[in-house]
């Protein structure tokens, strides 16, 4: 066998997930085999000992096209999907028909003069016999442990415990906080707060974009009764990319009203804001995100007699506070359970 196809094989049939290679591996093997098998026939039937390169490069033409259509048809969604792409799932396996039988053909061409029209054994056997031990081999180290597997919920479930650490930073931090702060330390204060929602949007949406890619990766082939990736995974996947933009949200609005005539009615130590904060800080501390949840139905507002404009907005601090630390034990619980 040719070790330059060997290794070939083995680079191209690696994906980002163990799921992803294993499903990928079988598609490109089962391409490979029609595809050389394709390309001999081919070589077979439009062989011509008259012509120069010895088969007729006509009806090899004519073979490839053909062959080519079809293949491409088999591999493009249906419906409106057919204006956009090739399937996501099953694309591989024509694709790599048609890079094979070309390989094939073309290298016949170039050997058939030397070594005659039968030279087409050789190289279909050799490519695919090469290709299919590199593609062997790639399947084997995708599954070693420990593999990346797109199916798994960690990789989501780290998104999550990053938005819980998040919060608890914020509660923690404005629970800590001196009513009595000079101004250069407010400024101090509304600093930390811009730059830790900034911090939650770039590295959560990081995290959230392999999340995504692993999960898309390892879905490929779902009527596949192995390697299956559960379908709820994507709908969390899709809950959590929301949670970003509620978590990055928290410290900002924080930071807006820490800058406001609101602080002091946030900060009070003695006010119901910083009982409430505390409860929560409680709670994400002793119960942890796999305790029981806030009560809900025990929803905070300021009174009446507090101005709308600074009683709006620390209503919907703490609102989003309590809202997303339920959606977040709501998330762990829903990951825990899923299985890969």
């Amino acid at each position: 066998t040719n070790g330059g196809w060997v290794i070939g094989a083995y680079c191209f049939a690696t994906t980002q997930t163990a799921e992803g290679s294993v499903k990928k591996g079988l598609l490109r093997m089962v391409g490979t085999v029609l595809g050389a098998f394709s390309g001999w026939l081919a070589l077979l039937a439009c062989e011509d000992s008259s012509s120069k390169v010895k088969f007729n490069p006509y009806g090899i033409l004519a073979w490839m096209i053909v062959a080519s259509l079809i293949m491409t048809f088999i591999s493009t969604e249906r419906g409106f999907g057919a204006r956009i792409a090739l399937s996501s799932s099953y694309s591989y396996g024509p694709i790599y028909f048609v890079v094979t039988q070309a390989n094939v053909i073309y290298t016949a061409f170039g050997l058939a003069q030397a070594f005659g029209p039968e030279v087409r054994n050789e190289i279909a056997l050799n490519r695919m016999f090469a290709n299919l031990v590199g593609i062997a081999v790639a399947i084997l180290l995708a599954v070693v442990p420990p593999g990346n597997y797109g199916g798994d919920p960690g990789h989501t479930r780290k998104i999550n415990s990053f938005h819980w650490q998040s919060v608890q930073t914020v509660v923690d931090f404005l629970v800590s906080c001196d009513p009595t702060s000079g101004e250069a330390e407010v400024a101090n204060h509304i600093q930390t707060l811009n730059s830790l929602s900034n911090k939650i949007l770039q590295k959560s949406t990081n995290m959230q974009g392999l999340a995504v890619d692993f999960e898309k990766d390892a879905a490929r082939l779902h009527n596949l009764p192995y390697l299956q990736v559960d379908p709820k995974l994507k709908g969390e996947i899709a809950k959590v990319t929301r949670d970003i933009y509620v978590a990055r949200f928290i410290p900002h609005l924080a930071a807006k009203i820490m800058g406001s005539e609101s602080r002091m009615l946030l900060l009070d130590k003695n006010g119901l804001v910083q009982q409430r904060l505390d409860e929560i800080r409680l709670n994400t501390l002793y119960d942890g995100i796999a305790g029981k949840a806030l009560d809900n139905n025990d929803t905070f507002h300021l009174p009446s007699s507090v101005s709308s404009d600074t009683r709006d907005d620390i209503d919907l601090l703490l609102l989003c506070i309590q809202w997303l630390v339920t959606e977040m034990k709501d998330h762990d619980k829903t990951l825990q359970a899923i299985k890969y």
